[in-house]
C-alpha cells in the first residue's frame, strides 16, 4: 500500500503534532537560548563531581566508581574545580 517509506504526513495527527504539545518552553531545547543562562560543561562536571563526592562521602574510590574514572583522574577533577569535601568515612 506504500513505498516502504513513513512520512510525517502518513502518521496519526496526534502523533504528527506530539511535539508541539509535549514540548514546553523550560524543556525546549530551541528554547531562546539567547536569554538563558548555560553553564559550560566545566561547571556541570565540577558541580557533578562535587555532588558524587557529597553522596559518597568523600570516598574517593566509591566516587571514582559511580564516575567511571580512575582515581587519579578523579584527583584531577577535584584539583581542577577546586573541589572541597569532607572525609566523612575516612575511605578519601
Amino acid at each position: 500500500m506504500c513505498d516502504g517509506i513513513i512520512r510525517a504526513k502518513d502518521l496519526p495527527e496526534r502523533i504528527r503534532h506530539y511535539r508541539d504539545e509535549g514540548m514546553t518552553q523550560e524543556n525546549s531545547v530551541t528554547a531562546d537560548p539567547e536569554n538563558e543562562e548555560w553553564p559550560s560543561l566545566a561547571q556541570v562536571e565540577g558541580r557533578y563531581v562535587a555532588r558524587v563526592l557529597g553522596k559518597t562521602g568523600g570516598n574517593k574510590q566509591a566516587a571514582s566508581r559511580v564516575l567511571g574514572v580512575d582515581r587519579k583522574t578523579l584527583s584531577r577533577m577535584i584539583d581542577r574545580h577546586k573541589i572541597t569535601f569532607s572525609k566523612n568515612n575516612g575511605h578519601g
